[in-house]
């Protein structure tokens, strides 16, 4: 699933595999409070005999957006490459192009760059007639001709599983998978590894990066680069390899962030072990990267499961590999409490908004039990400002170096309230802006207490606030300074 925000609202792409719309792409569209203006699918039988959909990837160049992907033919069961092309509103097609090129079962592919509206990078994988893997990188234009294509392998009985693609500044491209070792055994052989794969322009391969431990799993790595010219992967460890044993989960499992330089040469390597959550019972939780995104701050956000997809989780951290704050997320809300089977919440990627906050797509899965009697199976978009919090303020006091903890002197009066209320801050402080909450995190007010370049509000100065408007109920309020400084008070309104 995929979110963008266009024309003041909300897109949403999505894939479904059974029911009356097998073989459809689901597009909605809904505003920035989340109500749904419009839904619709594109049948993708009317293009071609497909069955099924895997591994789709989206962008947008130059008001087009891009999807690629993998389906499954319904006569010949063969696996083919797509790259679709889409109006700005994904409301109708402008292109489709499909890819088979190994003779055998097909193509698959799982990600792609768009590089200008003329140059794509695919990255996917060849499957022979045993279906063994071999992951392909190629350069295609606007048409789906391909300019030049590349194999990479790992040794015998190793597979490499293509991830992500970026861009590097020389040119070239990282091109990051996971490669599996001994992928049909079920013994102690069987491990996996992050591997970056620099390439120069032409997707001749460079060198191979391979963070983390020997003897740790290393899963789901993504590239970055970073404002210093360098560039920056997270991966995770989840499980620790024993000799001549299984697998066995690694107890000190967590989240790494390893940064290195256009030659490949090591700057650091952290884990944020100190740093994320314990499980109810003291456990540390495995986690599994989905996304990594920089943010209009220069830091960077990262989303995925953790859990074992139980949870969904969004972190900050810096591009020097510090962590700012995390936030787990468990949907629909309505949820708690259920006492089914199974039960999990995939978060699948991000999009940071206009307003500074966050948008994650998702999925749901509960089997039956008392919350949903038949079980369910649900896309879900959660909201978030730019603390991660679903519920605003949910950042004050959790320790994290996001300038949440000054003490602005703020009072709010009176309180309740039915028309204006005064607010007043400390004489130092120097309010840059004023937000109105529900109290399931939805902004209902805003008010700027300057534009750029005019100066802010004076020091220690009583704002007027007209809250007529607002139906009676409670509500949070947030003072924003132009420090960067936020509190909350509660807010009634009569």
């Amino acid at each position: 699933m995929y979110i963008a925000e266009k024309d003041n609202k909300y897109f949403s792409f999505g894939t479904t595999s059974g029911g009356i719309s097998l073989n459809h792409y689901q597009f909605s569209s809904f505003t920035l409070t989340g109500e749904i203006i419009d839904a619709w699918e594109f049948d993708l039988d009317t293009i071609s005999v497909l069955q099924s959909k895997y591994y789709n990837d989206v962008s947008t160049v130059q008001q087009s957006n891009y999807i690629t992907g993998t389906f499954k033919g319904a006569v010949s069961e063969k696996f083919y490459g797509t790259l679709f092309k889409f109006n700005n509103n994904f409301s109708d097609t402008l292109g489709l192009y499909s890819f088979n090129i190994l003779p055998g079962n097909g193509t698959q592919i799982r990600s792609h760059l768009s590089v200008n509206s003329n140059k794509f990078i695919l990255g996917g994988c060849l499957l022979d007639i045993d279906f063994n893997l071999y992951p392909s990188f190629m350069e295609t234009d606007s048409l789906g001709s391909i300019i030049w294509r590349k194999n990479f392998f790992c040794g015998s009985n190793c597979q490499l599983v293509p991830f992500h693609i970026a861009q590097a500044s020389d040119g070239g491209y990282f091109f990051t998978c996971a490669e599996v070792h001994n992928s049909g055994g079920s013994g102690a052989d069987f491990y996996e590894y992050t591997a970056i794969i620099k390439t120069d322009s032409l997707g001749n391969e460079q060198y191979r990066l391979h963070p983390g431990q020997p003897n740790l799993y290393a899963v789901r790595g993504w590239v970055l680069p970073t404002d210093d010219g360098n560039y920056i992967t997270a991966y995770s460890d989840p499980m620790l390899g024993v000799l001549d044993e299984n697998p066995q989960i690694n107890p000190d499992r967590a989240i790494w962030l390893y940064k290195y330089d256009i030659e490949g040469n090591t700057l650091f390597e952290e884990s944020l072990i100190d740093f994320l959550p314990l499980s109810d019972f003291g456990n540390r939780f495995p986690y599994y990267i989905s996304q990594m995104i920089k943010t209009t701050d220069g830091n960077i956000v990262i989303v995925g499961n953790a859990g074992q997809l139980f949870w969904g989780f969004i972190l900050k951290v810096t591009q020097q590999g510090e962590p700012i704050w995390i936030r787990l997320i468990k949907f629909p809300p309505q949820s708690e409490g259920n006492d089914a089977g199974g039960e999990y919440t995939q978060v699948y990627g991000v999009t940071q908004t206009t307003d500074g906050g966050y948008i994650m797509a998702g999925e749901y899965f509960s089997s039956p039990g008392n919350i949903y009697p038949q079980g369910i199976q649900t896309a879900f978009a959660a909201k978030v400002d730019e603390y991660g919090c679903l519920e605003p303020g949910c950042q004050i006091g959790d320790g994290v170096a996001e300038n949440t903890k000054a003490n602005l002197g703020l009072k709010v009066f009176p309180n309740p309230a039915s028309e204006l209320i005064n607010i007043s801050v400390a004489e130092s402080v120097k309010v840059k802006k004023v937000r109105v909450y529900e109290v399931m995190g939805r902004v209902v007010l805003v008010q700027a207490m300057y534009q750029s370049p005019q100066p802010p509000s004076p020091r220690g100065s009583s704002i007027s606030v007209d809250v007529n408007n607002l139906s009676p109920g409670m509500y949070l309020l947030e003072v924003e300074t132009r420090d960067g400084y936020r509190e909350v008070k509660r807010l009634v309104i009569e």
